[in-house]
């Protein structure tokens, strides 16, 4: 009898994919995993034709998110064959999805779900939180030697699953926008925060306007950079796959290293209501910026490396512009655990961004030491 967690209609859909897939004649277990904003993800345990047991991971992409899910998988198809072919000595690899037995790499469900499967990477944890140098240095590494790997890429055949993602001057307008409607009643309690948005708008659209004015090159970048979306290695804490990938786009590798600092060089979690606890680790900081100029200098211009810093307090900035724009708009993107958690998570990015720029200076000559 299989194990399952979830309603009726998911235990259905999970065994007619086990089916689709050919993984095996029975389901024996099935877990949701309780991690992300976007998509709701399963581990599935297969009763496979070898008579053993084999986990897989089953995922259902959100179509409000994401409007054209087959775009993804196409996306992905162009990397895996450019990674194929184009051979590296990186030991981090990039998550590959199954295909089903007609050969297909996503499945669509009669009620209009979204579905891909990948292997379940044994002996592998993931950090929402680095609380070691190391690991942060090799968080690092894997993100610049993706980075690397992906060099010269031809961008024709590459599109754009969210158009435009990382656009900081359209997320603030959007957020001025809500401001403006206010069809929940929050504006009010968060004036000041608003301000702060509008205040430093100009100054924060500085890497879009670069990237408009080609002074920076456009790079395929993963685009979500959290140290949650690598999976490491359970006893030497190595970096062996990099995972989440639909928002692989064009995009600016500033975009990359600065999401990656945001996420895990702050000494608190993204949602601290805490204020006091919140602010750049310069350690983390470190020994992140060593792992990743130093696996991607070779490729990297001189502009890039200018503004490279910049990208750290960019994503902060725009990621609470993001936050405070979904609370105003009635939280309808992320998902929140209580009536204030988007506010709270604009009000921590907030003030990291501040730290953030107070400390900008140490941090470009951070940059300038590791890319010399």
């Amino acid at each position: 009898m299989a194990t399952f967690s979830r309603t009726f209609d998911e235990r259905r859909t999970i065994e007619r994919l086990t089916k689709l897939y050919g993984l095996g004649p029975k389901v024996l277990r099935c877990s949701k995993i309780i991690n992300g904003h976007i998509n709701d993800t399963y581990n599935v345990t297969v009763l496979g034709a070898d008579e053993k047991s084999h986990s897989y991971i089953y995922q259902r992409v959100n179509s409000s998110v994401f409007s054209e899910p087959a775009l993804i998988m196409q996306n992905l198809a162009v990397i895996r064959e450019w990674l194929e072919s184009h051979q590296s000595d990186s030991a981090c690899h990039v998550l590959t999805f199954l295909k089903t037995r007609i050969g297909t790499n996503f499945v669509t469900s009669p009620s209009g779900g979204f579905w891909r499967v990948s292997e379940f990477v044994e002996h592998s944890i993931v950090f929402d939180m680095i609380e070691d140098e190391r690991v942060m240095e090799k968080t690092g590494q894997a993100f610049g030697e993706f980075q690397l790997q992906l060099a010269g890429i031809p961008m024709d055949n590459i599109v754009e699953t969210i158009p435009d993602f990382h656009n900081t001057p359209k997320r603030i307008q959007t957020l001025l926008d809500a401001a403006a409607a206010d069809t929940e009643g929050r504006a009010a309690e968060c004036e000041k925060d608003i301000i702060f948005f509008e205040d430093n708008r100009e100054h924060f659209s500085t890497l879009q306007r670069l990237r408009d004015d080609g002074i920076i090159p456009v790079r395929i970048t993963h685009n979500d950079t959290k140290c949650n979306n690598i999976l490491f290695d359970r006893d030497t804490f190595d970096p062996v796959m990099i995972i989440d990938l639909d928002t692989i786009m064009p995009g600016l590798a500033a975009y990359d290293y600065g999401d990656a600092i945001r996420c895990a060089a702050n000494f608190a979690p993204e949602d601290e209501p805490d204020l006091r606890k919140v602010g750049l680790n310069l350690k983390y900081f470190e020994a992140f910026t060593r792992g990743f100029v130093g696996a991607c200098k070779e490729v990297m211009t001189d502009e890039e490396e200018k503004n490279l810093a910049l990208g750290a307090p960019t994503l902060a900035f725009e990621l609470g512009a993001r936050f405070l724009t979904d609370y105003l708009s009635g939280d309808t993107y992320f998902k929140p655990e209580h009536p204030h958690h988007n506010l709270e998570r604009a009000r921590c990015q907030i003030r990291l961004c501040q730290d953030m720029m107070k400390r900008y200076d140490l941090m470009c000559r951070t940059v300038d030491r590791y890319y010399c």
